[in-house]
């Protein structure tokens, strides 16, 4: 079994690699994680591995059918879901929806296809602190670096989280947006909505826009996914670090 070390001496991004003398710990030294780090972990570790099959699809049909006839051609979203929990000092601290979803943005790309990367995650940090974070970074398929989007909030029906926003954070990772939650009725309401239904849905908005494209998360078609969450939401409200 290959051993790895968590490197971090040049954060961003955090990566993992193959420990050079085969044992585990890395030549930094030990660390400890702060909030917002655990809330950067998940997205520094799958950014290339998660886009490329969601990518590589886009830029075939792109390749081959051109860019004007590939607009009509591709679905209007692909998607990528996975659900993992978030352990901090050996102990279950977050569940976390990590999304990828191609699709068409007609508001602020003219229907040109753009890639969401991001992650819904819950947190329980001891004695009742329970709070959420959505993280989205957003990717041009024509080419270039990730962009954050100016606001993102979840969507239930016609109502939104943006009351519930304590505001955004200061992302390490490039080009992502790091937005904070208070557990109120409409997080709770997507949290809800994953273990019944295995869908949430939420908005976002580029610089110097107002207007909201609102996506919805569809795992509906994984029911293992769907255990994993209400497994490990279930695990993480009857803990207490």
């Amino acid at each position: 079994m290959q051993l790895f070390e968590l490197e971090r001496c040049h954060w961003p991004p955090i990566r993992l690699l193959p420990s050079r003398d085969g044992s585990a710990g890395g030549h930094c030294g030990p660390t400890l994680l702060t909030i917002l780090e655990i809330a950067e972990l998940h997205a520094s570790m799958h950014i290339r591995s998660r886009q490329s099959i969601i990518l590589t699809l886009a830029a075939a049909v792109y390749s081959l059918a051109g860019a004007a006839s590939a607009q009509a051609e591709l679905p209007s979203s692909i998607q990528e879901v996975e659900v993992v929990p978030r352990f901090a000092d050996g102990a279950l601290q977050g569940c976390a929806v990590n999304f990828q979803v191609l699709h068409r943005d007609t508001m602020y790309a003219a229907g040109e296809p753009v890639l969401l990367d991001g992650s819904l995650q819950v947190y329980n940090f001891g004695s009742g602190q329970i709070s959420a974070v959505l993280k989205l970074g957003l990717l041009d398929i024509a080419g270039g670096l990730h962009i954050a989007p100016s606001q993102t909030y979840l969507v239930n029906g016609f109502a939104t989280s943006i009351g519930e926003q304590n505001g955004r954070m200061p992302s390490d990772t490039p080009g992502f947006g790091l937005f904070s939650f208070r557990i109120g009725d409409q997080v709770t309401a997507s949290i809800v909505s994953i273990m019944d239904t295995g869908k949430f849905s939420l908005a976002y908005q580029r610089e110097g826009g107002s207007g909201g494209v609102p996506i919805e998360i569809d795992m509906s078609q994984a029911p293992e996914q769907i255990s994993t969450w209400v497994e490990c939401i279930d695990a993480l409200l009857l803990s207490d670090r």
